[in-house]
């Protein structure tokens, strides 16, 4: 078995050299392949000489070198060890710090320590891959990682109590200023939170607050949660305690490995010089074996190449002469098995020649098969077509499939006669045309009718591809009436609209008015002030609603028409961003202002473009729980007279789903009404209505309402709008 696969590899050579020598264009005879061979197998003999003599030169040499590096690392090694108890020493003390300020100081003297180890496993390792230096490379860069991330914990750690007693103390002062005993009892379960230790108490805590009757929690998010922030404490203690023992157990792997890598080196310079001496042996062993193999390869390449480099190829080309067109056909062809043609020589010009010849002879058999089954192919669907063909030579129907005698009612003996001069008038030698067609029991059918005119060997031939044309008429007709119906029906649903919204202004600025005259009363509760402007915010969020629909209304109704006077543009964007910092305040976000202070005045409607900006910032507050909204305005192009500006609004919250986003841009940018289509608004938008409003609103200043948004990130919607200067 050993011998078999010896040989296996040297067959594979051999036969390279084979496919090589009947492809290299000076070696294009068999005498001159001879030669080559033979002056390979000389250079091989002599390079296998150099070689053996070359390598037990180098035996003496490597002796000394070896020696050398294995004192060095022997040093390294000791050095290592003593470098790793200094940092043993300094890790314990990080694990026993009180503070996040105590243990970053801690670990930049760790970290200076830990550089000084990793340059000793560096001069350990000397470019190789020994398991025992990547083990304390790993290792030391796992106690690296892990004291950083123990004071990173500890940062966390201190964040997280303070952000949870921010909480505990809004929470219980709230419940202590409210009677009740649901908040008495609020107010035990938050004492029995602060000295909690197990997250199960803590969710207990949590469920038995949740159950209490008439009690409203002073916390609307998880961010103002003191039961949540606890638990995110305990969560970040437990992580330190995972963390300190992961940091001791790295402490002892690290010392482990050193120890292990010192031991090594110690036995490597033992072990060093017996391991030359028997190499020395094996490499006089190896000349041998070398020598042994040269000679089986002079062989071995001598009777490949004449057994079957040249007479291999014969018995292939002989083989493949005596086969016939019953042995040879296109199946062979088309299967991948052509003559071998490899080469230039003799034996590859005989076999090229072989290879056409039979190729030919495969190639004439397939073609004639194909054109069988295409023709039989083609016969098969005309005759189970649903349109109607009629074959026409000579004025005579010669051929009518089944759809045509069941339309026509015709058969081939029976048919007129038809006048194919008529054909002349039309220019080309194909048309299509809508036509009446004459069945046999004289009813008479509308078809569509395609006349090809083709000249064929046995004359000139027209080909009639009929198709009954009464259902699609009766279509057309329907459609017609149905977008007739549905114009009819838009219009009358925009009016509606128009009027259910002045329907609705009226008793609405009713309430408004009456809330406006309640808020100035200098008697009112706090309770009642707050009720009453909870309905006065609703009451102006309705008639924002009603408003949007009936400004759908009108453009839907084509009557909406843009108000277009001179106005100063910078002045607009300072009133809408004073608006929106009404929004933001309340939630803590910060509102950005980005555009230049010289911004002309131009021509265009102010109170629409107003309303746009408005209503795509209240989005973004909408969509933005922490963070920043912003208001950006910068020229894309500008000449003397107009320019081009694009207005953005940018939001640092959670962000849409990019394919969710494509889709709502396509709804809102769209022709059609798609507002009722039933797919999902995506998850934070406060409004589509005022998204589809100013959508509609940019469609008629010439405009597109666009966006990006990145999940996690925030969203920036924005549209570009042509001006000119006032």
């Amino acid at each position: 078995m050993s011998a078999l696969s010896t040989l296996a590899p040297l067959s594979v050579l051999s036969r390279r050299i084979g496919t090589f020598l009947s492809t290299y264009g000076p070696l294009h005879s068999l005498r001159r392949q001879f030669a080559f061979v033979l002056l390979l197998l000389a250079v091989l003999m002599l390079a296998f000489g150099a070689t053996a003599i070359f390598a037990l030169n180098q035996s003496r040499t490597a002796t000394q070198e070896l020696a050398e590096k294995q004192l060095t690392r022997l040093q390294a090694s000791h050095d290592l060890v003593w470098q790793i108890l200094s940092s043993a020493a300094l890790a314990d003390k990080l694990v026993n710090t009180s503070s996040a300020e105590e243990a970053g100081s801690r670990f930049s003297d760790l970290e200076a320590e830990l550089k000084k180890v990793e340059a000793l496993v560096d001069r350990l390792s000397g470019g190789d891959n020994d398991l025992n230096v990547l083990d304390l490379q790993y290792s030391n860069q796992l106690f690296a990682a892990t004291a950083s991330a123990v004071v990173q914990q500890r940062g966390m750690l201190q964040s997280a109590h303070q952000r949870f007693d921010l909480a505990y103390r809004s929470a219980y002062d709230k419940f202590n200023n409210t009677p009740g005993a649901a908040n008495d009892n609020a107010r035990m379960m938050l004492e029995l939170l602060q000295t909690a230790t197990n997250p199960s108490t803590v969710r207990q805590l949590r469920t038995t607050l949740g159950n209490l009757s008439d009690l409203k929690l002073p916390w609307s998010d998880g961010e103002n949660d003191p039961f949540a922030l606890r638990l995110q404490e305990l969560d970040r203690q437990a992580t330190i305690d995972l963390l300190q023992n992961a940091l001791r157990q790295h402490v002892l792997n690290l010392m482990a490995s050193a120890r292990e890598q010192s031991d090594h080196s110690a036995a490597d310079y033992r072990n060093g010089i017996l391991r030359l001496a028997q190499t020395t042996g094996h490499r006089q062993l190896w000349v041998i074996a070398l020598l042994s193999v040269s000679l089986l390869l002079l062989w071995l390449i001598a009777s490949q190449f004449i057994g079957r480099h040249v007479l291999g190829r014969m018995r292939v080309v002989s083989r493949y002469l005596r086969l016939d067109a019953q042995n040879f056909t296109s199946d062979a062809v088309a299967g991948g098995k052509p003559v071998p043609v490899a080469g230039t020589d003799e034996i590859a010009d005989m076999a090229r020649a072989l290879e056409q010849l039979l190729q030919d002879r495969g190639h004439l058999q397939l073609a004639r098969k194909q054109l069988e089954e295409s023709q039989a192919h083609l016969a098969t669907i005309i005759e189970y077509a649903a349109d109607g063909f009629v074959i026409v030579q000579e004025g005579a129907i010669r051929q009518l499939n089944p759809a045509a005698r069941k339309l026509l009612g015709w058969q081939p003996g029976q048919a007129p006669r038809l006048d194919l001069d008529c054909l002349a008038s039309h220019s080309g030698p194909s048309f299509h045309a809508d036509t009446v067609a004459h069945a046999q029991d004289g009813r008479d059918v509308p078809v569509e009718v395609s006349v090809s005119e083709v000249e064929l060997p046995t004359g000139r031939t027209v080909i009639l591809v009929i198709r009954d044309a009464t259902l699609r008429r009766e279509t057309e007709r329907q459609l017609t009436h149905a977008r007739d119906a549905a114009e009819s029906a838009r219009s009358a649903h925009a009016a509606f609209l128009s009027d259910i919204a002045d329907e609705f202004n009226t008793p609405l600025n009713a309430i408004l008015n009456h809330t406006q005259i309640l808020e100035s009363d200098p008697v009112l509760s706090e309770l009642s002030r707050r009720r009453i402007e909870t309905v006065d915010q609703n009451a102006q969020h309705l008639r924002n609603l009603i408003n949007n629909i009936l400004d759908l209304a009108k453009i839907e109704a084509n009557r909406l028409t843009l108000d277009v006077c001179q106005f100063d543009l910078a002045a607009l964007l300072r009133s809408v961003a004073d608006h929106t910092v009404v929004k933001t305040e309340p939630k803590g976000l910060a509102m950005r202002r980005d555009w230049a202070p010289d911004l002309p005045a131009i021509h265009g409607d102010e109170r629409r473009l107003g309303q746009i900006l408005k209503y795509l910032l209240t989005n973004a507050v909408a969509l933005t729980q922490i963070g920043y909204v912003k208001l950006r305005v910068e020229w894309q192009t500008a000449n003397s007279e107009s320019g081009l500006l694009r207005f953005e609004v940018e939001d640092s919250g959670a962000g849409i789903d990019p394919g969710e986003l494509e889709c709502l841009l396509e709804r809102f940018n769209g022709d059609a009404d798609n507002g009722a289509d039933g797919r999902e608004q995506p998850d934070g938008a406060k409004s589509a209505l005022n998204l589809k409003v100013c959508a509609r609103l940019l469609l008629l200043m010439g405009s597109r309402l666009q966006a990006r948004s990145t999940v996690g990130k925030g969203s920036v919607f924005w549209f570009d709008l042509s001006v000119v200067y006032a």
